[in-house]
């Protein structure tokens, strides 16, 4: 089925297109860089999604700062396509560092902040590292009582 493969080729293309026009639409090059990213995701290609992903983190950082939830989840997006390429170094630091970001800018119970915690604790109980995954998984089902509790809300 050419479908995938055709939407990919009309991002870039639309990607190019918008990278070219004076000045650059900035605000449709991270959707369309965003939208990108998931699709080659979504296909498998994740050194082609890693190259995506480190593109976009690049334009958030620059867009709209380095603690701004959409960073973020460039950060956990990046952090993914290495670990499913068995990066698992470079993802364990990348997810590291996005969870001490989330935790600071956006709280402890935020959704992004227990998705990175997941994607650190699953990581880390897949190369059998239960002794450091154990109390990040327990982090994630105390923060998630406390949000059914009432105790915390997203901004």
């Amino acid at each position: 089925d050419g479908q995938p493969a055709e939407a990919v080729r009309l991002y870039r293309q639309a990607l190019q297109s918008h990278s070219a026009r004076q000045p650059p639409d900035r605000h449709e090059i991270l959707r369309i860089l965003q939208r990108l990213a998931a699709l080659l995701q979504d296909q498998g290609d994740y050194a082609g999604a890693e190259t995506v992903c480190r593109l976009l983190l690049q334009h958030c950082e620059d867009m709209r700062g380095k603690q701004h939830v959409d960073t973020l989840k460039c950060m956990h997006c990046l952090a993914y396509a290495l670990d499913c390429q068995d990066k698992f170094a470079q993802a364990e630091d990348l997810y590291r560092r996005a969870l001490e970001s989330c935790d600071a800018a956006l709280g402890q119970t935020h959704t992004q902040t227990l998705t990175t915690l997941n994607s650190l604790a699953v990581l880390l109980s897949a190369q059998g590292r239960l002794t450091e995954a154990d109390p990040l998984f327990n982090r994630i089902v105390h923060a998630r009582m406390l949000r059914m509790q009432g105790g915390h809300s997203e901004p």
